[in-house]
């Protein structure tokens, strides 16, 4: 799916200034480049958009991520050795399946002056230590319920097997969320990322009983679900959840004190990839440097309601319960996933979902 953006204005000023001084053929012609981006929809979307309606460097035609975002992979392979996107919003596992495949740009503080603002541990780098991405965001996946559909506090991983919440899960099957849906549940039962069979055990029985009333195909869908009331307990990212609050008053299931298995935050972040080849290779690094320009960032952040990556741009006031104030607060409530190793079980981990879980749906 692809959507037209085009900004509101148009350079008035500065074209009229730059036919004197470089023609008028070169200059509309650079103007008249257009960036193809591929984006989730939502909220990514529509702060990005806002972005771009007040500003008149920037023309963007938006290439939508349907389903998990490991899709556009088939969808890149599928169009060499013609390269029809410029830039891609990727996260971690997405970027390291790029990279074993020798898509991605390397980038440079030459290049993209702000990326000298990201702290060096959310840098990507390839097997020449060189740059692969651009972080926008630090985020986080976690649990959460609406208020008013659920009528007993949940505090516990055993309070998601409340009869009460019959139908009232919305799961997400690996294919979303690099699989932190399934990671969340085998850490509550003592598993992880190289020992995921506890989660799909706990998946197995939620769905055994009824309590999973949706397994969403996108945020997009999440968002729906939870915020239409179909369903009310549900496992997601943060852009997701920001939105969801916009107009539901929601519990948050981080720090909390009788729980230390699943419910926690489980860090990822999101970045802009180049595409080797890429048709508007320039410029979309002058995007991509303008991206994470600290107000830029500042108002995308809170826009979307998540942590800036910039180290100059402040994060939304309202984000305070995911900040935590020191290491032990950390170690107990934050969970940092191995990505690369994720990246090359994500292919089980949905052919395992649709054999053994979805069947009990």
């Amino acid at each position: 799916m692809t959507i037209r953006s085009s900004s509101r204005r148009r350079f008035l000023g500065s074209t009229a200034l730059g036919l004197i001084a470089a023609g008028p053929l070169k200059v509309l012609a650079e103007q008249q480049k257009t960036l193809a981006a591929v984006e989730w929809g939502g909220p990514w979307l529509d702060a990005s958009k806002a972005l771009l309606a007040d500003q008149g460097q920037f023309d963007v035609n938006w290439i939508l991520h349907t389903g998990g975002s490991a899709a556009i992979i088939p969808k890149i392979k599928a169009s060499l050795p013609k390269v029809r996107f410029d830039i891609v919003h990727s996260f971690p596992p997405v970027t390291y399946a790029m990279l074993q495949e020798d898509w991605l740009e390397p980038l440079t503080f030459e290049d993209i002056p702000n990326l000298q603002d990201v702290p060096a541990n959310f840098l990507s780098k390839d097997a020449q230590q060189r740059i692969i991405n651009c972080p926008t965001s630090s985020i986080g996946a976690f649990w959460g319920y609406r208020d008013d559909l659920v009528e007993k506090p949940i505090k516990t991983a055993k309070d998601l097997f409340d009869p009460k919440l019959k139908g009232k899960i919305c799961a997400l099957s690996p294919a979303l969320q690099s699989g932190r849906f399934l990671l969340a549940l085998a850490v509550e039962q003592g598993g992880n990322e190289r020992n995921i069979d506890p989660g799909f055990e706990m998946a197995k029985e939620l769905a055994r009983i009824g309590n999973i009333g949706r397994v969403a195909k996108s945020d997009v869908d999440m968002v729906n679900s939870v915020t239409s009331g179909e369903t009310a307990v549900a496992f997601s990212s943060l852009p997701t959840w920001s939105r969801i609050a916009q107009n539901q008053k929601v519990t948050f299931l981080v720090k909390i004190p009788d729980s230390h298995g699943m419910f926690k935050n489980f860090i990822s972040q999101e970045e802009w990839v180049l595409l080797k080849g890429a048709p508007n290779g320039k410029a979309a690094k002058e995007f991509i440097n303008w991206f994470i320009s600290p107000a830029v960032h500042e108002r995308y952040c809170e826009m979307m309601g998540i942590l800036p990556i910039n180290r100059k741009a402040a994060a939304p006031k309202r984000l305070s319960f995911l900040q935590m104030t020191n290491d032990e607060e950390r170690e107990r409530y934050e969970y940092y996933p191995d990505y690369p190793y994720i990246s090359t079980q994500l292919k089980h981990w949905n052919e395992r979902w649709e054999a053994e879980v979805v069947p009990l749906l």
